[in-house]
């Protein structure tokens, strides 16, 4: 049966920071700072590709040049740059990353967590910059928060993420995680809180033992799992106290390259659902998928993954890359934002179209009929142009749902410019 389109879309699309050439613009941290008052907070990290300080090699890397907050007063019409985060102007080290900060306003009492990544890098001599399960990168990376009581004018010191039971230490921080030998990230997937008050966050896991997977036919060539920070709230609201999830894995033989980069959707009561990213092998006729899975206890285990489909059963076609879901402030409906293609894929791209589409909470289904462009690669940009990793945040003034993300490359990968654009999404729905 058919099921007639329920909702029409206009979109905006805005420059939001021109880029230096040479380098790309991310705002990946958009969020509102206070409960009550139109004040955000954000990052903006200016990267770049360069060469290691000090090495012969001319192999080039993707690095933070510059990760600076901001502040704005008025709902993002003007901005006030803050603390600088992170400072590689004078060139890039090769032995050390910190990611740009998830932001996360709690509703209820007024606090911001702000998460970011740290690991240690190996890229003198030319070594890979991410790729292989044995690098150092995927067996040191660890998770660091920091709070801020006042609308993120003055943050807390960064701490670790580490499990609230005495066991655990800044090495073994959780279960299965151990620094040195296997690590854990969040990305820039939107953080839930659930009724009974935990806060769900996604994670990537780095799986780092030997012959688990074939690396080779693997995403970065680093086999990865999906699981989620546990946080609660100290009564004082000054701290969280940490608990993980257990780890979302399918079957090696089946789809080598594991999960990660799930999204997360809070559906009510104890249920929470994920998609995660799972990149295909053209040479084994494994296509790229979402796959997800419902969790009835408030993140803590998960049902079986399975193929994302639409309401026939027939799967969502999509490239190896990012998505999210969010909830209309009009109706309760459901959306989804991703790059969904007419026919199967088999890497990470293509990253265009951005697409957005209606999800049934019922079925836990993408909704075929419902599928909108909200904006193809125009005829005159590169073939590697992608609309993906973005920040998010529904603006309160307009109720538009907007995505900030570097329109990269503008040019080539090897030029590796890209603005910083906004997209403004209006829903009519019916």
């Amino acid at each position: 049966m058919t099921i007639r389109r329920r909702f029409s879309i206009k979109v905006k699309k805005e420059l939001y920071l021109a880029a230096p050439p040479g380098r790309s613009i991310w705002a990946q941290a958009p969020s509102y700072a206070r409960p009550d008052a139109p004040e955000m907070t954000d990052v903006i990290s200016i990267t770049r590709r360069g060469p290691v300080l000090g090495d012969a090699n001319p192999a080039r890397y993707y690095y933070t040049e510059l990760a600076r907050r901001r502040h704005s007063p008025d709902n993002g019409r003007t901005w006030e740059d803050g603390a600088i985060l992170a400072d590689n102007r004078a060139g890039f080290h090769g032995n050390y990353e910190r990611y740009t900060p998830l932001n996360y306003l709690d509703p209820d009492n007024g606090r911001i967590l702000s998460l970011t990544n740290e690991a240690l890098l190996d890229c003198a001599g030319g070594k890979p910059q991410w790729y292989g399960e044995g690098n150092l990168r995927a067996r040191t990376m660890r998770v660091f928060y920091e709070i801020s009581h006042n609308g993120g004018r003055t943050w807390t010191p960064a701490r670790q993420v580490i499990h609230r039971d005495p066991e655990y230490n800044a090495r073994a921080w959780m279960p299965g995680l151990a620094y040195g030998v296997n690590g854990a990230m969040c990305g820039n997937q939107r953080i839930v809180k659930t009724g009974a008050g935990t806060l769900v966050i996604p994670i990537t896991v780095f799986v780092t033992e030997s012959n688990r997977r074939n690396i080779l036919e693997c995403d970065h060539q680093t086999s990865t799992m999906a699981g989620f920070l546990l946080g609660r709230w100290t009564p004082d609201m000054n701290n969280l106290e940490w608990e993980c999830s257990e780890f979302l894995d399918i079957d090696p033989q089946e789809r080598p390259s594991g999960l990660t980069e799930p999204d997360i959707l809070y559906l009510g009561g104890q249920r929470v659902f994920t998609t995660m990213r799972n990149m295909g092998n053209k040479d084994k006729g494994i296509p790229s998928l979402r796959m997800c899975a419902l969790s009835e206890d408030d993140g803590r285990t998960w049902s079986p993954a399975r193929t994302l489909t639409y309401e026939d059963r027939t799967p969502v076609w999509v490239p190896a890359c990012p998505s999210e879901f969010f909830i209309s402030p009009l109706t309760g409906r459901i959306y989804w934002i991703a790059n969904i293609q007419p026919a199967p894929v088999y890497r990470g791209i293509p990253r265009y179209p951005l697409t957005i589409a209606e999800f049934d909470p019922e079925s836990l289904c993408i909704v075929r009929d419902s599928v909108q462009t909200v904006y193809d690669k125009p005829p005159d940009a590169p073939p590697q142009r992608r609309y993906s990793n973005w920040g998010s945040y529904l603006d309160r003034e307009t109720g538009e749902f907007v995505l900030t993300l570097p329109e990269e490359p503008k040019i080539s990968w090897d030029d590796y410019t890209g603005d910083a654009v906004r997209f403004r999404i209006a829903l009519d729905e019916w």
